[in-house]
């Protein structure tokens, strides 16, 4: 598993996050990050967590909704 703390992720929707923080939790991949606006210019206040996903060779990595596991990872860094 690469570590991508302080590196950018850019989702499918186009949108760039920056990780502050990679966890490893029940053997998923979490990443806290903080949305970069304006060409990497400004970064959002509010953190986001995101979950990195492997599907048949591929990774995908999506916003968590789930508040639960959100209060989890953010209890964790």
């Amino acid at each position: 598993m690469e570590n991508k703390t302080n590196k950018v992720i850019e989702l499918a929707n186009s949108k760039e996050y920056f990780v502050l923080r990679q966890i490893v939790y029940k053997n998923d991949t979490y990443y806290v990050t903080s949305e970069i606006f304006d060409e990497g210019e400004k970064f959002d206040e509010d953190l986001t967590v995101l979950k990195e996903t492997v599907e048949d060779g591929k990774t995908y990595v999506n916003i968590v909704n789930d508040p639960d596991i959100i209060k989890t990872i953010m209890e964790h860094i």
